[in-house]
């Protein structure tokens, strides 16, 4: 998503990124574990994300730490875990 957003640059700036580096749970096997990839968002993007939880973050603290005055924000994007989408349960026919 960050990616498409960087690619028209010359209409949008990418200014802040969230992220708390946790994945899904697989599928009742496995414990939730650590992506790591805040630091291939930095790599790609060139922001280093705020690791937090987005349910525990202020908006208006997190606005004020990004420097933005309320009101001046006019693109706000989202999109959740690749991993919720990435694990597929497949059925043999």
């Amino acid at each position: 998503m960050s990616e498409g957003f960087r690619a028209h640059r010359d209409y949008f700036e990418i200014i802040g990124a969230v992220d708390l580096e946790v994945a899904k749970p697989g599928r009742g096997k496995h414990k939730a574990s650590s992506t790591r990839c805040n630091a291939t968002y930095h790599r790609n993007i060139g922001i280093t994300p705020k690791y937090a939880d987005l349910l525990k973050l202020e908006p208006k603290s997190y606005r004020e730490e990004l420097g933005l005055q309320k009101g001046e924000l006019h693109v706000l994007i989202a999109c959740p875990p690749c991993t919720g989408f990435s694990q597929k349960i497949l059925k043999i026919i």
